[in-house]
């Protein structure tokens, strides 16, 4: 039973892995910038952060971590990023490394 949660979790940072480099790979291909607001930011518990940011006419809300916050950033603040223009809904903030 151990064996399998523990294959289990690797599976899931594998690909999640995978998934971060391909969605990089994406932004760095065909990238813009853009600010957005910091709606909601956690400091424990894996450091996570939701954005809210509109490209054109459509608003998007990114859910993810952050790695420093080197400019105190916190809820209502604007965010540089990084986003797709393929895929706009993929962005990478300045608080992210591979920025």
């Amino acid at each position: 039973m151990t064996t399998l949660v523990i294959a289990g979790l690797w599976r899931l940072i594998v690909v999640g892995n995978r998934n971060r480099a391909a969605n990089l790979k994406e932004i760095n291909s065909h990238s813009a910038y853009g600010k957005g607001v910091i709606t909601k930011i956690f400091y424990h518990k894996g450091h996570s952060l939701h954005v809210q940011y509109t490209i054109g006419n459509v608003t998007y809300e990114h859910i993810g971590g952050w790695d420093e916050n080197l400019k105190n950033l916190g809820k209502g603040d604007s965010v540089s990023f990084r986003y797709s223009i393929n895929k706009p809904e993929l962005i990478i903030t300045e608080m992210e490394s591979g920025y």
